[in-house]
This record gives structure tokens, C-alpha cells and sequence, in this order.
């Protein structure tokens, strides 16, 4: 085998192996995308607001519910993913684990909106618009 051949060959099972490297590391990938409810993106919208203390109850309602909500969608994209035959594929040729998941994502997204509503009816008119201006349709569990 010449010295270009040999080349051509490592560099082809190189390029494989990066492909499938990526393709591993794609599920971590996809869920990390989203800052919905992260710790940094909770943070940045309680300053945004300036949410008082008398407003404190509320805010820990919304912000467990948001962080619920965060968790049922990862739980779903994961679930979608192992259904596309991911690192570890559901069991069973049914998707009843991703119907499970997207029925928690349901009901997680109808809890956020519930505290969220209640979150937003403690808020002066100046936070209401701040809010209004600030939050994502998802942060508000529409």
C-alpha cells in the first residue's frame, strides 16, 4: 500500500470515528440547548423583575413548577431519541414510555401555567411589563 493510500484510509476511519463521536454525543448536545428554567436563566429573570420579598411565595411556586416543566421536556427529547434507536433504545417495539413522557410534559406545562398566572397576578404594572417583554411563551406555560 502506497504512503497516499494508507493516508486516505486513516483519514476515511478518522472521519468515522468522528462521525460517530458526534453522532454519541448529539442526545447531551440537544438537551443542553434550551436554557428554559436553568439556574442562570432563574436567575436573570428574578433581577430583570427585581421580584420583591412579599412576592417571594409566588416566585418559589413558579420557578418549582418552570423547573418541573424543564425536566418533562428533557424526559421527552430523550425519550424521542431512544425511540430513534439512541445509545440505549426502549425496550419493546411500542413507544408507551414516550406517550408516559409526554403526558408528565402535559400536565407539567399546564402546573406551570397555573404558577405562572399566579406569579404574574403578584406583579406591580412595572414587572408585569418587564415580563411581559422578558419571558418566553414556554416560560410562561403557553
Amino acid at each position: 500500500m502506497s504512503s497516499a493510500s494508507r493516508r486516505r484510509y486513516l483519514q476515511r476511519i478518522v472521519a468515522s470515528l468522528v462521525s460517530t463521536l458526534a453522532l454519541t454525543a448529539l442526545p447531551a448536545t440537544v438537551l443542553a440547548q434550551s436554557e428554559l428554567g436553568s439556574p442562570e436563566r432563574i436567575r436573570q429573570v428574578k433581577a430583570e423583575l427585581g421580584v420583591k420579598n412579599t412576592q417571594t411565595g409566588p416566585w418559589s411556586d413558579y420557578v418549582a413548577a418552570l423547573q418541573t416543566y424543564r425536566q418533562a421536556v428533557r424526559d421527552v427529547r430523550e425519550a424521542e431519541i431512544e425511540l430513534m434507536g439512541g445509545a440505549q433504545a426502549i425496550e419493546g417495539s411500542d413507544d408507551a414510555v414516550l406517550k408516559e413522557r409526554l403526558t408528565a410534559r402535559l400536565l407539567a406545562k399546564a402546573a406551570l401555567k397555573t404558577r405562572y398566572e399566579a406569579f404574574y397576578g403578584a406583579l406591580d404594572s412595572d414587572q408585569r411589563q418587564v415580563a411581559d417583554a422578558t419571558l418566553t411563551a414556554g416560560e410562561c406555560g403557553r
